[in-house]
């Protein structure tokens, strides 16, 4: 068992290396990620799953950093991760002795049927780096923001769900600034992300998500998944309604997740911000600043038009 914690952590610049890949474009990247090795060392082991836990750290981590640099990548890698989960639950065979072992992990999760570990460290690579303008730009928010709607579309939940609801809050019922001032669009770390920045990782979201968002919203998508969903009571700052949806009435101040009323909210925000018509940046600082070239108006209906789609398309599949 040592002899595999030390191997891993002789690997551990792996994931440097993926990210620069990432960065310079080369191909294969989905395939560098070994999920194959977790498999063999899980099904062979006679000990704990201390090495095999850690095998999936650093894949977690992997996946996290693909996700993040390399957009193109990330419908193979998705497709990839349903491949594992719909393998299903692999037993381990009993100890020579025929006492029972324990086949979770620390998350109480089990390999693949589960995606064990992946959710607390999707969660915790999004509270701890996703907003820190140090560690992630626009662009890479924006990629990862896409990552998130692609893992709710084909049913990810466990983790994705609470990300993608959080960065909902934050970017449609907080009270933050409606545009960049020129300090944001020239790197100052201590000015506040605007919502005309965050609205563009909405719009990857809500488009890449198709029905995945009005599923949670509607709470129809207990038969799409099989693995356990998070308590959102647990994560309060991520899944509380922002001031701006409680002030409004349609959310309850005691909401801890989706709700339909969540939902009618975030329609409602998206109509009043289709109707601005304030000043912008100039285009030198917006380029500058790594934004799209639409309008806080632009966005808005973007992701009001893929709202309304998701909405058609769940009552199609009703009727």
């Amino acid at each position: 068992m040592w002899a595999s914690i030390l191997d891993l952590e002789a690997e551990h610049e792996l994931p440097e290396r993926i990210r620069k890949w990432a960065e310079n474009g080369s191909e294969g990247i989905v395939t560098l990620i070994d999920f194959d090795a977790v498999t063999r060392s899980y099904l062979h082991t006679q000990y704990l799953l201390i090495p095999e836990e850690l095998r999936l750290h650093q894949i977690w981590y992997d996946v996290i950093q693909v996700f993040k640099h390399r957009q193109e990548d990330q419908e193979r890698l998705v497709i990839k991760l349903v491949a594992l989960r719909e393998t299903g639950y692999l037993p381990l065979s009993p100890l020579v002795d025929d006492s029972p072992r324990n086949d979770s992990f620390s998350d109480g999760r089990r390999l693949w049927s589960e995606l064990p570990i992946f959710s607390p460290d999707l969660i915790e690579e999004y509270t701890t780096h996703y907003w820190d303008k140090t560690h992630y730009n626009d662009s890479q928010r924006g990629n990862m923001a896409a990552a998130i709607g692609l893992l709710l579309s084909v049913g990810i939940y466990d983790g994705p769900a609470l990300v993608a609801l959080s960065l909902l809050r934050e970017v449609l019922e907080a009270d933050r600034p409606l545009l960049p001032t020129s300090a944001d669009a020239h790197g100052q770390q201590e000015v506040p992300i605007s919502v005309e920045q965050g609205i563009i990782y909405i719009e990857n979201l809500t488009f890449c998500a198709e029905k995945g968002l009005i599923r949670l919203a509607s709470n129809r998508c207990g038969a799409a998944t099989s693995v356990p969903h998070l308590n959102y009571a647990h994560f309060p700052d991520l899944s509380a309604p922002g001031e701006l949806a409680v002030r409004s009435g349609l959310v309850p101040s005691d909401l801890r997740g989706y709700s339909p009323g969540r939902w009618a909210f975030w329609r409602k925000r998206l109509e009043e911000l289709e109707d601005f018509e304030g000043p912008t940046l100039a285009e030198s600082d917006r380029a500058d600043n790594g934004g799209s070239w639409a309008t806080l108006s632009d966005h808005a209906v973007f992701i009001l038009t893929a709202m309304s789609t998701a909405e058609k398309s769940t009552r199609m599949l009703e009727g």
